[in-house]
């Protein structure tokens, strides 16, 4: 499997969302490599996206966690490999 483009998609919800809610989302590629023209061409290409962290009501995160901070780590570490 072959990644082609990487990138960063931070979506807010109007009214937030309730338990088992689920919308659709439109994700427009509008910069980097997600602009990148070759995509349209690509047969049976996946989209694999990955939740990192979410805020509840309250704007509390679920995960207390900084997960820039822990990304900008694993690209150190994996520089350093």
């Amino acid at each position: 499997m072959k990644i082609w483009c990487v990138g960063v998609f931070v979506q807010a919800f109007k009214g937030g969302l309730e338990p088992r809610e689920k919308p659709q989302l439109t994700f427009r590629p509008a910069y980097g490599s997600w602009n990148d023209p070759q995509l349209k061409d690509l047969y049976n290409a996946e989209l694999k996206v990955i939740v990192t962290n979410f805020e509840d009501a309250n704007g509390e995160r679920a995960i207390a966690v900084n997960t820039d901070i822990l990304d900008m780590k694993r690209k150190v570490r994996a520089a350093l490999q």
